[in-house]
C-alpha cells in the first residue's frame, strides 16, 4: 500500500523534475500519434481553472511502469487533460493496485471526489459500469490511495484509464463523461496483460439509473450468456420465484404493476456458474403532482427537527427533499421553521401569512455554502403557460443568490437560471415579496423536477437566511418579466459570441448595444428558449435588453451584460505596463470588482457596474460626479456616483495576474481624482466627508494582502499623481493588486496605473520573528541589499542592541522573559546615500511555565502570573480592553468586591470572552485540580422581566495543538462568590486552562483566587445509559471500563409548595459492582419515577464524587382481563394518544 508520506515526497519531487515533454503537453493539449490517443472518447473535465483540481497522481504498475503526474495551477487547462502520449502503466488481469492521489486547489477550499474509470472492453466508450473505485467528501490537501482491481472482464491490450476529480459534496461518483465547473479529468494509457479464460464471469457494476416514480433502468456486466435478476422491496429476502432469467446485461422496469412510487427496493443479479451476487438499492420518486399546485408548508405535513440550526430529524412532507454541501453530519440546508430564524439580524419574523404564525422553509446560512430544495415531481401538461411563483424573505448582512434548476429527463441533465441575487428586505419584520418565473421551456411535460438552490457569495459570512413560502405552479399572469441567463461567451480572434437561455412563454423582444453607447447594434424578437448572439467583436462589453411582448402591453426590461474576450486575454502581464482602462487595453477585462470589507458598495468600472466609463467635462470635483479621464477617454471609478450625508460608498477593484519576477523592485504610479463631498442643510449644519484611499498587493491568489499605500481623509482635487512611498521588493510571477476606497460622498476615479522597475535602495519589509523563547529571539526580513544595520532595544527605551549583519536575519540572546522589544532595519546603500529605515517590529518574549504547586492567581497588583494570562473577547470596552478587566476593584452589580484581596478578573458586556492561563507543566501530577471562585451577575429586563446571564465554561488542553475539552460549566445567577472545581483526567508538560464566558446578555462575570494543585486520584464517572426498562426492572450502564462502582437508586419526594419532584440520596438502595460497569435494577414499581447516581470506588476509603442524578420511568404493568376503563380519573394513565 502506498503511504501518504511516500506519496507526498513523490509529488514534491515531480514538481521539480517534470519533464519538458509533459509540461508542453499540459499547456498545448496536443494530439498524439498512438491509436488510443486518436480514439473518439467522450469529453470530460472542468470549465473553470479556479478552485478545485487534482494536484497529482502516483500509480505504480508492473515492470517498473507508473503514472506519476503533477499539474501545477500555472499549467492547468480546462476540459480533458490528455496524458495518453506521455504516461503508460502496465497491469495484469486479476491483480490489485494502489492509485495514490493528492487533492488540490487553484483557489477556494471545497469538498471534492476522486474516481477511477478504465475502458476495460476497449470499445473507446467509457461506461458508468467501468468504475474501478472512488472516494468522496475529500478536502483540499488530502493525500490518500485507492485500491483498484483489474477485473476478469478487462480485455488484454492498450486502452485508456480516466481519472475524474470533481468539486462536489455528492456521495455518488461523477460520470466519466460530461463537463463540470471545478475539478480535473486526466486520461492515460492502461496496458492490460493476461487473460480471463476459464474464469466464472460473475456480474459486476450493477447500477440503477433513470429512477423515476414509475420506472428504473438497471445494468450490469458479465460475459455469461444469461443472468438471474430480482427486484424486491427493501428488507425483503428474495426467493427463487423472485428471480427471472435475463439474456442481456440490462433491464428496464416500468409501470404501476411492476414498480411503486416512493418505495425503496433491493436488486440482486447472479449468473449460473456461481461467483459473487451483485447487489444495489434505490428509492423511487413520488408520483408527479398535477398542476395547478400550491404548498404553504402548513397543514401537518412539515415538522421542525430537533435542532433549530441543523434541522436534524425534521420531516418534509409532500415529497419535498433537501440537501446541502455541508460535509459534516446530516444538515439538510433548507429547514422547516416558524417564527424567527435562530441567527440574529437575519431571516424573517414568521411566515408569509397575515399574522406570520405558520410554517415556511428557509436556508440556514450557518452551515455550508449552498443548499438545494427539491419540489415534488410536477405534471404541468394541463397548463397553457406554466408559471412558478412564491413568496420570499431575504435579509441579512451577507449575500447570495437563488438558482432555479429544472430537469425533464429523470435528473440526467439540468437547466439552471439565477432568479434572485439581491436582498429584498431590510429587517426581519419587513413583509415577504412575491416572485414569479415562467416554466414555458417545459410546456406539456408530465414529469419535471424542480429544485431551488441557494448559493452564498463566498465571502464567508453566515448571516443571509433566505425564506420561502406559498409555492405555486399555475397558469402565468397576463404579463410577466422574462428571465435571461448568460450561459457563456465564446472568445475568438476577431469575433466571438454570447449564449443565452430564457424563461419566457411570450414572444421575447431583444436589443443590444456596446456598454457606454446608446447606439443599438441589433434588435428583433425570439421564439426559442435559447439563442446565441454571434459575430460580436472581441474585447468589447455588450448590454443586452430583453422584454416580453404581452397582449396589449409589455413587461419590464431585463438587462444582462456580457464581455466578449479575445483568446487567453488574462495571461500574466510583465512590466513595464500602464493600465489606462481604454477600450484598446486588452488587460482591462482582467480587472474585477470585489466587495468592500464591511459594506455592499463596489468599485464600478462604468455607470452600469461592468468594465469601464467614459465621461465628459467638467472637471469640478465639489458636489459633481462628472470627471474627465486622466488619460484618453476612460478610467476606473469607485463609488455609486451619488451621495447623501452619512452614507458610505466603499469598495475595491482587483487586477489580473502580473509576472514581476524579473524585477528587483516595483514602482507603482497612478492618477487619482475626487472623493470630496460637502452639503449645507437648511438648519445651517454643514456635512463634509473625505475618503481613505489605499493600494494592496499579494504574491499569489491565495496569499495575504499587504498594504503598500494609504491616504487617510484625503481630497484629490483634480487628477493627482500618486506614487507608492517605497518600491515593492516582495515580487513573484503571480502578483495581484487591489485599489480600495473607504469613505463617503462622491466617487474616486483612478487612471493610468503604471507598473515599472523601482529603486534598488529599498527599505526591508516583512520583518518577522522566526522564533521567540524566554531569553532569545531570531528576527528575519526581506530585502535586496547585501548588508544591513539595525537598532533594537526594550520597548519605550532607546537602542541598546544595535549592530550590523551581512545576512537577512539576526539572533538576540540574553533577553528578559515577558518583555517587549523593538527592532528596525536599514540597508547599506553605500557612502553618501541615505538609507531608508524599515517599519519597526515589536515582539515579546515568552512567560515561564507554572511548575510549582499549589500556585494561586488572585489578580493582585503584585501577581507573578497575571500578565501571562491571555485575554480575548468578542467585544471590547474602555473598562475591559480585551473583554476582561484583570484589575477590577470594588463592586460589580451584585458583588461588593474581590473574593480575596482587592482585585479580581471581570468580564462585562464582552459577548463571548476567553481567559487562557499560562502554560502549566503538570507532568509530575496524576491529575490537575483547578479551584476558583466566581460569580454570575444577572440582568433583568425592565420591559419583559426576563433574566439574562453569562455562562462560565472551564476547559483544558494538553498541548497548543489540541482542541479544548470542557470540564465545568455554570450559568446560574449568584449574588455571592461561588466555589468551582474542575479536575483534568490527564496532565502534560504544556497544558493550559481556559475560562470561557459564553455571552448571554447578563451583567458580567467575576473570577478570583484561581488555585492549581494536585487533583484527586479517583475521578468522577457518569451514567452512559439507562435502558431495557420494563415495569419492574432497568439496566444502568456506567460510562467507563469494568471497575468497582457503587450505584444508588431512589424515588423522589414531592415539594409541598411547588409540587416539583425532589431527588436526594436519603432512603434509597445501594448496589455495589465488582469489576463490572453494568447494573441490573430489579423489584421496581410499575409506572414510577426513579433517580440514579453512580460513583467509582478506586480503593478502600478512596471514592469519587457522586455523579449528577439521571432519571427514568418504569413502564406500565400488564393488565389482567376482564378490564374496564371509564376515563373518569384525571390523565390517561397508561393509555397513550
Amino acid at each position: 500500500m502506498l503511504s501518504s508520506k511516500r506519496f507526498f515526497i513523490k509529488l514534491a519531487a515531480n514538481i521539480n523534475s517534470i519533464n519538458m515533454k509533459k509540461l508542453l503537453l499540459v499547456l498545448s493539449l496536443g494530439v498524439f500519434a498512438s491509436p488510443i490517443a486518436k480514439a473518439q472518447y467522450c469529453t470530460s473535465g472542468a470549465t473553470s481553472l479556479s478552485d478545485s483540481q487534482l494536484a497529482g497522481i502516483d500509480f505504480k504498475g508492473d515492470n517498473n511502469t507508473a503514472l506519476d503526474t503533477v499539474v501545477p495551477c500555472s499549467s492547468n487547462a480546462p476540459g480533458l487533460i490528455d496524458f495518453t502520449g506521455v504516461d503508460t502503466v502496465q497491469v495484469t488481469i486479476g491483480n490489485s493496485y494502489w492509485v495514490g492521489y493528492e487533492i488540490g486547489t487553484c483557489g477556494g477550499n471545497y469538498t471534492q471526489q476522486f474516481a477511477v474509470y478504465a475502458d476495460l472492453n476497449r470499445d473507446t466508450v467509457f461506461q458508468d459500469s467501468e468504475l474501478l473505485g472512488y472516494h468522496t467528501l475529500l478536502t483540499v490537501g488530502t493525500v490518500d490511495s485507492i485500491q483498484i482491481e483489474i477485473p476478469w472482464y478487462a480485455q488484454a491490450g492498450q486502452t485508456r484509464i480516466r481519472i475524474v476529480n470533481r468539486e462536489t459534496s455528492l456521495s455518488t461518483p461523477q460520470s466519466p463523461c460530461g463537463t463540470f465547473t471545478w475539478g480535473s479529468t486526466h486520461d492515460y494509457i492502461l496496458d492490460v496483460q493476461g487473460s480471463a479464460a476459464s474464469l466464472c464471469t460473475y456480474p459486476v457494476n450493477l447500477m440503477a439509473s433513470g429512477v423515476d416514480y414509475n420506472q428504473a433502468s438497471f445494468s450490469w456486466y458479465t460475459l455469461e450468456d444469461s443472468s438471474y435478476f430480482a427486484m424486491v422491496e427493501a428488507g425483503v429476502v428474495p426467493t427463487s420465484s423472485d428471480f427471472s432469467l435475463e439474456t442481456s446485461t440490462s433491464k428496464f422496469i416500468i409501470g404501476a404493476n411492476n414498480i411503486s412510487p416512493n418505495t425503496s427496493y433491493d436488486v440482486y443479479v447472479y449468473v449460473p456458474c456461481g461467483g459473487d451476487t451483485a447487489q444495489t438499492s434505490f428509492t423511487t420518486l413520488c408520483s408527479p403532482v398535477v398542476a395547478p399546485y400550491a404548498q404553504n408548508f402548513d397543514g401537518g405535513d412539515f415538522y421542525t427537527g430537533t435542532s433549530i440550526y441543523t434541522g436534524a430529524g425534521q420531516i418534509l412532507g409532500d415529497c419535498f427533499e433537501a440537501e446541502s454541501d455541508y460535509p459534516y453530519g446530516s444538515y439538510e440546508g433548507w429547514l422547516v421553521n416558524s417564527g424567527t430564524t435562530p441567527s440574529s439580524s437575519t431571516g424573517p419574523g414568521g411566515d408569509a401569512s397575515t399574522y406570520g404564525y405558520g410554517n415556511y422553509m428557509y436556508y440556514e446560512s450557518s452551515y455550508g455554502t449552498s443548499a438545494t430544495l427539491s419540489l415534488p415531481t410536477l405534471n404541468v401538461s394541463s397548463l397553457s403557460d406554466p408559471f412558478l411563483s412564491f413568496d420570499y424573505h431575504y435579509y441579512g448582512s451577507t449575500s447570495g443568490k437563488l438558482r432555479l434548476k429544472v430537469s425533464n429527463d429523470q435528473g440526467l441533465s439540468w437547466i439552471e437560471h439565477d432568479l434572485i441575487s439581491s436582498q429584498g428586505q431590510t429587517s426581519e419584520t419587513d413583509p415577504y415579496k412575491n416572485a414569479g418565473f415562467s416554466l414555458a421551456p417545459w410546456l406539456g411535460d408530465t414529469a419535471i423536477r424542480v429544485q431551488l438552490e441557494f448559493v452564498e457569495d463566498g465571502t464567508g459570512g453566515s448571516y443571509s437566511d433566505f425564506a420561502i413560502d406559498n409555492i405555486s405552479v399555475d397558469e402565468a399572469p397576463a404579463c410577466y418579466n422574462p428571465v435571461a441567463t448568460l450561459v457563456g461567451s465564446t472568445p475568438g480572434i476577431t469575433t466571438g459570441s454570447a449564449d443565452f437561455a430564457f424563461l419566457s412563454g411570450k414572444t421575447l423582444a431583444y436589443s443590444y448595444t456596446e456598454v457606454g453607447s446608446t447606439t443599438t447594434l441589433a434588435n428583433g424578437v425570439l421564439f426559442n428558449n435559447s439563442y446565441s448572439f454571434t459575430g460580436l467583436a472581441v474585447n468589447k462589453a455588450y448590454e443586452f435588453s430583453f422584454y416580453n411582448i404581452c397582449t396589449g402591453s409589455f413587461s419590464d426590461t431585463t438587462v444582462v451584460q456580457a464581455f466578449v474576450s479575445a483568446l487567453n486575454p488574462c495571461a500574466p502581464q510583465t512590466a513595464p505596463y500602464v493600465e489606462t482602462f481604454e477600450i484598446s487595453s486588452v488587460k482591462r477585462q482582467c480587472w474585477t470588482e470585489v466587495s468592500g470589507a464591511d459594506i455592499d458598495a463596489t468599485w464600478y468600472l462604468d455607470s452600469s457596474q461592468v468594465q469601464y466609463q467614459s465621461w465628459p467635462n467638467p472637471t469640478l470635483y465639489n458636489n459633481d460626479t462628472s470627471y474627465v479621464a486622466g488619460q484618453g477617454s476612460a478610467f476606473a471609478r469607485l463609488g455609486t456616483g451619488s451621495s447623501s450625508a452619512g452614507t458610505d460608498y466603499s469598495g475595491e477593484i482587483q487586477s489580473g495576474v502580473f509576472d514581476l519576477s524579473a524585477l528587483s523592485s516595483l514602482q507603482i504610479d497612478l492618477l487619482v481624482a475626487g472623493g470630496y463631498y460637502s452639503v449645507t442643510y437648511s438648519s445651517g449644519t454643514k456635512y463634509e466627508t473625505e475618503p481613505n484611499f489605499y493600494i494592496d498587493y499579494r504574491t499569489s491568489s491565495s496569499g495575504s494582502w499587504n498594504r503598500v499605500l494609504e491616504y487617510v481623509d484625503t481630497i484629490f482635487d483634480g487628477w493627482t499623481q500618486v506614487s507608492i512611498d517605497d518600491p515593492i521588493i516582495d515580487l513573484s510571477s503571480t502578483m495581484e493588486f487591489r485599489f480600495g476606497y473607504i469613505g463617503g460622498g462622491l466617487p474616486i476615479a483612478v487612471d493610468s496605473i503604471s507598473f515599472k522597475q523601482g529603486s534598488t535602495c529599498v527599505k526591508p519589509v516583512n520583518l518577522t520573528t522566526d522564533f521567540v523563547t524566554q531569553g532569545a529571539a531570531q528576527v528575519s526580513w526581506t530585502g535586496i541589499a547585501a548588508n544591513y544595520t539595525y537598532d533594537a532595544g526594550i520597548a519605550g527605551q532607546s537602542s541598546t542592541m544595535g549592530g550590523s549583519t551581512s545576512g537577512d536575519s539576526v539572533i538576540f540572546s540574553g533577553l528578559s522573559p515577558k518583555t517587549t522589544y523593538w527592532i528596525a532595519i536599514s540597508p547599506d546603500c553605500g557612502t553618501g546615500v541615505a538609507s531608508p529605515v524599515s517599519d519597526t517590529l515589536f515582539f515579546s518574549t515568552e512567560c515561564d511555565e507554572i511548575s510549582t504547586f499549589p500556585t494561586i492567581e488572585s489578580f493582585e497588583s503584585n501577581s507573578t502570573w497575571e500578565l501571562c494570562y491571555e485575554a480575548t473577547s468578542q467585544y471590547t470596552s474602555s473598562w475591559a480592553p480585551y473583554g476582561w478587566n484583570l484589575d477590577k476593584t470594588g463592586s460589580s452589580y451584585d458583588i461588593s468586591g474581590a473574593f480575596s484581596g482587592n482585585q479580581y478578573a471581570w468580564a462585562y458586556w464582552s459577548g463571548d470572552a476567553w481567559l487562557v492561563s499560562p502554560v502549566i507543566d503538570a507532568s509530575s501530577l496524576t491529575t490537575l485540580e483547578v479551584e476558583f471562585y466566581y460569580f454570575v451577575d444577572a440582568w433583568v429586563s425592565s420591559w419583559s422581566g426576563a433574566s439574562y446571564t453569562e455562562e462560565l465554561i472551564v476547559e483544558y488542553r494538553l498541548s497548543p495543538s489540541d482542541a479544548w475539552t470542557p470540564l465545568f460549566n455554570d450559568d446560574q445567577a449568584s449574588t455571592t462568590w461561588k466555589k468551582g472545581v474542575a479536575i483534568t483526567p490527564a496532565t502534560s508538560s504544556e497544558m493550559q486552562i481556559r475560562f470561557t464566558v459564553d455571552g448571554g446578555g447578563g451583567d458580567g462575570l467575576g473570577l478570583d483566587y484561581i488555585t492549581f494543585d494536585e487533583g484527586p486520584t479517583c475521578l468522577p464517572v457518569s451514567i452512559a445509559s439507562i435502558d431495557n426498562i420494563t415495569d419492574q426492572s432497568a439496566t444502568v450502564e456506567i460510562d467507563g471500563p469494568a471497575a468497582n462502582y457503587e450505584v444508588y437508586l431512589e424515588q423522589p419526594s414531592i415539594d409541598a409548595t411547588t409540587g416539583l419532584l425532589l431527588f436526594a440520596q436519603a432512603t434509597g438502595t445501594s448496589y455495589l459492582l465488582t469489576q463490572d460497569s453494568i447494573q441490573q435494577l430489579t423489584s421496581l414499581t410499575a409506572e414510577s419515577i426513579y433517580g440514579v447516581w453512580v460513583r467509582e470506588i478506586c480503593s478502600p476509603g478512596d471514592t469519587s464524587d457522586w455523579s449528577s442524578v439521571e432519571t427514568f420511568t418504569t413502564l406500565c404493568a400488564a393488565l389482567s382481563l376482564p378490564y374496564t376503563e371509564s376515563f373518569e380519573s384525571a390523565g390517561l394513565g397508561c393509555w397513550t394518544t
